[in-house]
């Protein structure tokens, strides 16, 4: 880095450099991911260590021992000026609390700064920023939308499509009802409808008296398979009953 291109913040600590250096790599990793900024360090090289932030911008640590204090040194640089100077105060504040740094000088100045002081003035811009940047939300009212204003008039729909059907369904009496309940049981095609006679002579061949009220039926109200295969069951049932000899008097009845 040149001179010119840096910008850089000293701490001095009363740690000793041993200390400092057993936990300065993770202290600068989480002093840099508290900011959520992506990083990762580059080889060791010389007395310094190197980051490189956000894809582009680069960080760099190194340290000097006097006789009773250990000088922590962080310097960055970066396409954006302001936001590396923002990462590196921060970092900086961060180190100065892991390490109880008692005194900051800024950029290379002559004239100190408390540590205390360099804290508290980063934690009421950073308080201030909050401020600024905290969201009111708005009090929303709800709309009737078009699609809850469609579904409420189908469903109206579907309930006047109800009630009409049960006030039918309540004036109807009980001949309504025989009616459909024939209508539904009439055979409708000629297949089924000669399947029907064609039981209805079987019966008549088995049981007479079963026959004729099933032949009535077909001429009066049209063919019914269901009660033509009834019939037949039922006739058939009797034969066998009379003809095995487990009810003789049904033989006179057929």
């Amino acid at each position: 880095m040149s001179r010119q291109e840096v910008t850089a913040i000293s701490l001095v600590t009363p740690k000793t450099r041993d200390h400092v250096v057993r936990s300065l790599i993770p202290n600068v990793g989480r002093a840099l991911a508290s900011q959520r900024a992506t990083y990762h360090r580059l080889p060791l090289t010389g007395d310094s260590i190197d980051w490189v932030v956000n894809g582009s911008d680069e960080l760099t640590v190194a340290l000097d021992d006097s006789k009773d204090d250990c000088v922590i040194l962080v310097a960055s640089r970066g396409a954006e000026t302001e936001d590396c100077t923002t990462r590196l105060a921060n970092v900086a504040a961060d180190l100065c609390r892991d390490f109880d740094a008692h005194t900051v000088f800024l950029n290379g100045a002559q004239q100190p700064i408390p540590a205390a002081d360099f804290i508290n003035a980063g934690d009421a811009a950073q308080a201030r920023g909050a401020n600024r940047s905290r969201i009111i939300p708005r009090k929303v009212r709800v709309a009737t939308s078009r699609r809850r204003e469609e579904r409420a008039r189908l469903a109206k729909q579907d309930n006047l499509t109800m009630a009409a059907m049960r006030s039918h369904l309540l004036k109807a009496n009980s001949e309504e009802f025989e009616h459909l309940e024939l209508e539904e049981r009439r055979a409708k095609s000629a297949p089924l409808r000669l399947s029907a006679w064609a039981m209805s002579f079987s019966t008549a061949l088995i049981a007479a008296p079963l026959a004729i009220p099933l032949l009535v039926h077909n001429l009066v109200r049209g063919e019914d398979v269901k009660s033509g295969a009834m019939a037949l069951g039922v006739a058939g049932l009797y034969a066998a009953l009379a003809h095995t000899g487990m009810a003789p008097g049904l033989t006179e009845l057929l």
